[in-house]
Formats: structure tokens, C-alpha cells, sequence
């Protein structure tokens, strides 16, 4: 009678764990740079916008008062209120901030 002793296998050999060690370390080498490429395209696309909103205001200015804003004007002293009562909404380049828009 012959006995047959299988061995089970226990665990990971070293080969097998750096293959997968390396398999990520790849992977997390294409994906990094990409993920921070996106992180300056989102403070490009922000401060884009923050260029638009500030056209708009000296735009608004120049409407309003029919010159360009210089040193110390309204803009660079705007402070931004948070309006709860619509009704009241004046406009802030006006002479005086009297011109209602209702």
C-alpha cells in the first residue's frame, strides 16, 4: 500500500508578493501624476472664474458711472451682505447705492 502525503500549501511565496508589490507600485505610478494634474486644473478653472466675476463687477462700475474704477473706489471697499429681504436690494455703484431694482 502506497501512502500519497500531500502537502498543502500555506501562505504566499516571496515571488508571489513582489509581483503584487510591483503590480502597484505601477499602477500607483500612472494613476499619481494624473490625479495631480487634475488638482491644478481645478485652481486654473477657479481662478478663471474668480477673473469673470471680477470683470463683471468693473463692468457693472464702468455702466454706472461712466469711468474706470481707479485706486480706492467701491470695489476695493465692497463688503458683501447676505440679503434676506429681496425688496431692498440697491445697487452698490449707484450714487449713493439708492438705484432700487424693484
Amino acid at each position: 500500500m502506497n501512502i500519497v502525503i500531500i502537502k498543502q500549501k500555506n501562505g504566499f511565496t516571496l515571488l508571489e508578493v513582489l509581483v503584487v508589490v510591483s503590480i502597484i507600485i505601477i499602477i500607483a505610478g500612472i494613476a499619481l501624476p494624473r490625479m495631480m494634474g487634475l488638482n491644478v486644473n481645478a485652481r486654473v478653472s477657479r481662478v478663471k472664474g474668480d477673473l469673470r466675476v471680477l470683470q463683471t463687477a468693473v463692468e457693472s462700475y464702468l455702466i454706472n458711472t461712466n469711468k474706470v474704477p481707479g485706486a480706492g473706489t467701491n470695489l476695493e471697499t465692497a463688503n458683501p451682505v447676505i440679503v434676506s429681504d429681496f425688496s431692498k436690494i440697491t445697487d452698490p455703484f449707484s450714487a449713493g447705492g439708492r438705484a432700487s431694482y424693484f
